[in-house]
């Protein structure tokens, strides 16, 4: 049986600092988190390093007239979504801390090209996100999220409950972007990142490699969004 918990976002967090590299893993395992009728429309790329390693794209999400109308965006909370023994590993605050950054930085990228809003419209894109350690899930799974009024100041300082990430370093991302009018799924996606410091290295070491993972996924939404509205000068997000 599910158990959610609700969070308020926490006004503590940690400035964003160097960090070392990261690394796009060659697979991607299916959390649960999405309908399973997603994950079966996927294609995996393999040759753009910059882009999530499985993508779908509706026949609307492919025609930029269609996708122009959205002007607006609505973020929801982001989920932790792990089970019981990694959710144990990173410790549940440590969880909180890290679906309340995902979520400021998500808002703080595609709030430079759309309006944020608390509520879905027929102009508006609604971004949903997971935030998974797909490695060895269990049927029976936690979900984390923060609940964070629309008001709430994006700032830029992270404070965590530990040095660094206690669970092997694997982090990956489930989303899916939804038409706010129809309800209809237009984008999702699937990434997961390692760590990149050295020949040989698959963890990923401190939070600031966890930082620099959610940091990319971020700007990579953006662009996403970007070029779905066929705008000019789309921003490649830093391979972190």
């Amino acid at each position: 049986m599910m158990r959610q918990f609700s969070l308020c976002l926490t006004l503590s967090l940690m400035v964003f600092l160097a960090a070392c590299s990261t690394k796009r893993a060659d697979t991607v395992y299916n959390s649960g988190f999405l309908d399973p009728a997603l994950y079966s429309q996927m294609e995996t790329n393999t040759d753009d390093d910059t882009r999530a390693l499985r993508l779908y794209k509706s026949d609307h999400a492919q025609k930029p007239a269609y996708m122009k109308r959205f002007t607006k965006v609505l973020v929801n909370p982001i989920v932790v979504y792990l089970d019981d023994d990694r959710l144990e590993d990173v410790g549940r605050k440590n969880a909180k801390v890290i679906a309340d950054q995902f979520y400021d930085k998500l808002r703080s990228e595609l709030s430079k090209d759309l309006t944020l809003v608390a509520s879905p419209g027929p102009d508006v894109l609604v971004m949903t996100a997971a935030i998974t350690d797909l490695e060895k899930p269990n049927p029976t799974m936690n979900a984390i999220s923060t609940v964070v009024p629309l008001a709430s100041v994006t700032t830029s300082a992270y404070t965590y409950f530990s040095d660094k990430p206690s669970y092997q370093g694997q982090v990956a991302v489930e989303a899916t972007m939804m038409d706010g009018g129809t309800g209809e799924i237009l984008a999702a996606a699937q990434d997961r990142r390692l760590g990149g410091k050295g020949i040989g290295e698959k963890t990923l070491n401190s939070w600031h490699d966890l930082e620099k993972a959610l940091t990319f996924w971020a700007e990579a939404t953006r662009r996403s969004v970007c070029e779905l509205q066929a705008r000019s000068a789309c921003v490649t997000p830093k391979i972190p």
